[in-house]
């Protein structure tokens, strides 16, 4: 009996044994299954919440960027400063403020963030708004226009509430300094943005499903912490809800004391919460990615009730027979694993959504394996077919240009051996129509707890446009110093050709008083005739310089370009050299302009001199076309060299092309600066003086060259719209001195007026050999003085232009005030043109271009004098 029940005996304590071990197992392998999935569940919160809140500040942190550097294009702008200082120093002068509201009108259609742009003087007071329609000027922004007069940089303003429709906005607070005037402050340009449109949406928008998660964006105010974006549970936050900083169990308070990474704590609800908290660089805000604690432990306990269960079950099971418990630990191993995937599976899906929420390419590179994964917008973006996307660094490392990829792969190498997180740079990456894009990529090294980095996940995000954009601004702004240098040289050659007439006008005078006195057999004739000669190559030069600083067109008339250029063949072929072919391919019935024909064959015998030097001793060819453009293209006419571009129009086109050698970057650059040669020194204003009479026509020039092939300069005239009015061209000169016309002498007294004592006394000698008396004054107030006394006896006055103090306009309304029918001839070294403009409303009698002779004085005095 004792053999049998011993057996049995140790059967029962084998079995019993074998189900305390089993029972023993099975509840310590459920403990430690819970606690192991706990850890990786968590982990995969923190890593989900963490990638997400870094999206959201490099973004944020971008946006700000992008907002500051926006602003900055009007800072120090040159340009625009004149535009402002013209507007203030006269409000009503409309083409200024125009200007003004087309420039702010581009800027704001270019940026969809930005909803209103108001300029506001230095006392605070709005003088321009786009769009029209804004609400008065928020006091919080004027009690800062002090201090941003006083800076010299972008200033930014965070988040306010406005006091008349109490939204929410933030604003770029620009200074507009005059920059030609010592920096003195004129006002400040407010670039208004609207939150709701970028910021709000942005933070609101969480990429995955989540029941309690959501973004915050707070900063420290005194000892509170504010706000600034309105909440997913509890409405009208914004700059609205304050918590104290005492409370130190909300992620809020942490973030703005300093704390950063994953916490725990309760949110503004009082509910337990998990936050991920960050700072946002170069901003008072910190960012607070937050989610329920009941939202994340449900699968949890979810779990640990199954677990808990189960093993109920397999303990139930276990006592029943040994081999269903054994049999039951098989199907709970299969059963695991098997959740194990599903779980694999759930994470999988939800990081494909991440992925596809985001119009970036996202990649996922295995540090072990080499494997590199890209979401489907790798193909969109690059054009890559999906059977031609191999999953290897290789391939991706094979696709970055050549110039870069050494770069690239040292900066990433460099990054996970050297301890770092992130990891950023900008290449060029080949599309799959071998074309290149400019990428900016970015990627989280994540690390092991021993530190050795295990994988790396980024972006690449296409800044291709951008960067487009950004190297045509910087083009525009390198062409607008140039137009500004060149208008700066121009303004100083009409001031030294004005300066310049005043002598040629003194040695002219004197040498022709003179001749007049010298007796046709007198020796001395030939060396004043020779110095009369010399003056008038002077007078010349003084021309093209008047030419260069677009002041330069005498007689205006409607005339046929092709006409023109067909009539001067054979001088244009004679400034050639043998080697050279000249082709004419003229427009025939071409519309007319209105042109002066000296300076517009002047214009085609530099062009045509210049595409001949090019060809140096080679042979070659030289083309000149004329033809008819209608140019509707403003980024055609943007083109042009002149500062002043023109507008859209009909236009007569005169190209001139050659074979020669061609010009590089540097030297097109220089091509219209005054005596600037490839050549030999000594050839004079050549191409500047073109730039200043096509601009004087309110023409365009481009230019089109490149080294080796030649190139090709296209000159632009608009179309004639009416006949020209008023007088005709000036009368020709009197030929001949007074004693040889029999010109009977004349009665009265003319009043000369010049600052120049050299141009008075010849001018008056001059006047004298008429028969008349002269009154000379050196200012306006003296001449002012003479014609009131004298005013019965002075017929005609002769009035300088430009005089210290009292200038010409402002001497000839003293003068008509005095006698409102006194006849007054304008002496001048500017053109008539451009000189007479000056007296808007008012009727000269007559003018006299400096230098001027003898003959041409007395001519028009004794034309006004028939009056």
């Amino acid at each position: 009996m004792e053999t049998r029940e011993t057996p049995q005996r140790r059967a029962s304590y084998i079995l019993a044994t074998t189900f305390v071990i089993l029972a023993a197992g099975i509840v310590c392998a459920g403990y430690f299954y819970y606690r192991n999935y706990e850890k990786h569940y968590r982990a995969e919160v923190e890593l989900q919440m963490s990638a997400i809140a870094h999206l959201k500040v490099s973004g944020l942190a971008q946006w700000r960027k992008e907002q500051m550097e926006d602003a900055s294009l009007f800072l120090k702008n040159v340009s625009f400063s004149s535009l402002v200082r013209r507007y203030f120093e006269k409000p009503d002068d409309a083409d200024a403020r125009l200007q003004i509201q087309s420039w702010v009108e581009k800027f704001l259609q270019s940026k969809d963030q930005c909803d209103g742009i108001r300029l506001v003087d230095d006392r605070g007071v709005t003088r321009l708004s786009v769009p029209a329609g804004l609400p008065p000027f928020s006091p919080t922004l004027s009690m800062l226009i002090p201090e941003v007069l006083g800076s010299s940089r972008v200033n930014f303003q965070d988040f306010y509430r406005d006091e008349h429709d109490r939204k929410v906005y933030l604003a770029c607070l620009v200074p507009i300094l005059d920059e030609t005037g010592g920096g003195r402050p004129l006002g400040v340009i407010v670039l208004r943005i609207d939150p709701g449109i970028y910021l709000y949406p942005y933070l609101q928008h969480w990429p995955t499903y989540s029941r309690t998660a959501e973004t915050l964006l707070v900063r420290r105010k005194g000892s509170d912490v504010l706000f600034l974006n309105e909440l997913r549970f509890q409405k009208d936050t914004a700059l609205i809800l304050r918590i104290s900083m005492e409370r130190r169990d909300l992620p809020s308070v942490m973030a703005a004391l300093g704390r950063e990474g994953i916490v725990e704590g309760r949110d503004y609800r009082g509910i337990p919460a998990i936050a991920y908290l960050s700072p946002i660089p170069g901003s008072p805000w910190f960012l607070v990615a937050r989610m329920d604690l009941a939202e994340v432990y449900a699968p949890w306990r979810e779990r640990l009730w199954i677990i808990i269960s189960f093993v109920g079950a397999l303990l139930v099971g276990a006592g029943a027979v040994v081999a269903l418990i054994l049999r039951q630990q098989s199907v709970r191993s299969y059963k695991t694993r098997l959740e194990a995937a599903a779980a694999l599976r759930e994470s999988h899906e939800r990081f494909l959504l991440v992925c596809r929420a985001t119009h970036d390419v996202v990649w996922d590179w295995d540090l072990h394996t080499d494997a590199l994964w890209w979401n489907e917008n790798f193909q969109s973006l690059f054009g890559y077919p999906i059977e031609e996307i191999e999953p290897g660094i290789k391939s991706w490392k094979n696709r970055i240009h050549p110039d870069d990829g050494g770069r690239v792969t040292a900066g990433i190498h460099a990054a996970i051996n050297g301890g770092e997180t992130l990891w950023s740079d900008q290449y060029r990456f080949r599309r799959y129509d071998g074309s290149y894009a400019e990428i900016y990529d970015r990627g989280y090294v994540q690390r092991e707890a021993n530190g050795n980095a295990v994988r790396m996940i980024g972006t690449m995000q296409d800044i291709t446009e951008r960067k487009r954009v950004e190297e045509k601004e910087r083009e525009m702004e390198r062409r607008l110093l140039h137009a500004q240098k060149l208008e700066s040289l121009g303004v100083l050659a009409g001031g030294i050709a004005h300066d310049f007439n005043n002598l040629l006008t003194a040695i002219l005078g004197n040498m022709d008083l003179a001749l007049d006195d010298l007796s046709p057999v007198s020796p001395a004739r030939r060396n004043i005739e020779d110095a009369i000669n010399a003056t008038k190559r002077a007078e010349a030069l003084t021309r093209q310089m008047l030419a260069y600083s677009g002041k330069g067109r005498f007689i205006i008339a409607d005339l046929d370009l092709s006409e023109l250029v067909e009539e001067n063949a054979h001088l244009l072929k004679s400034a050639l050299s043998k080697s050279t072919t000249l082709n004419l391919r003229l427009g025939r019935g071409l519309p007319p302009i209105s042109a002066d024909a000296g300076q517009i064959q002047q214009v085609v015998m530099n062009l045509i001199t210049n595409a001949s030097e090019s060809l140096g001793e080679q042979a070659g060819i030289v083309a000149l076309s004329t033809g008819v453009l209608d140019c509707d293209d403003e980024a055609y006419l943007i083109r042009s060299r002149i500062e002043k571009k023109p507008a859209p129009g009909r236009y007569v086109f005169l190209d001139v092309t050659d074979t020669g050698c061609g010009m590089d970057e540097e030297t097109k650059g220089r091509l219209f600066d005054p005596f600037f040669t490839t050549k030999f020194t000594g050839r004079g204003l050549g191409m500047s003086a073109v730039l200043g009479i096509v601009r004087g026509h309110e023409g365009a020039i481009m230019v089109e060259s490149e080294v080796g092939k030649g190139t090709t300069v296209r000159v632009l005239f608009p179309v004639s719209k009416t006949a020209p009015a008023g007088r005709g061209p000036k009368e020709k000169a009197v030929k001949g001195r007074m004693r040889d016309a029999g010109m009977p002498p004349l009665s009265g007294t003319v009043l000369i007026i010049d600052d120049e004592e050299m141009v008075r006394r010849p001018c008056a000698a001059m006047v004298e050999h008429a028969g008349y008396l002269t009154l000379t004054a050196a200012s306006g107030d003296k001449a002012a003085a003479l014609l009131r006394d004298h005013a019965d006896e002075i017929v005609c006055v002769i009035l300088d232009l430009t005089m210290p103090g009292m200038d010409g306009v402002a001497t000839f309304e003293a003068l008509r005030r005095i006698k409102p029918d006194v006849k007054v001839i304008l002496s001048s070294g500017y053109n008539e043109q451009e000189a007479t403009q000056r007296f808007p409303g008012h009727v000269l009698a007559g003018f006299i271009k400096k230098p001027y002779e003898m003959a041409a004085l007395l001519a028009e005095l004794g034309r006004v004098a028939a009056m």
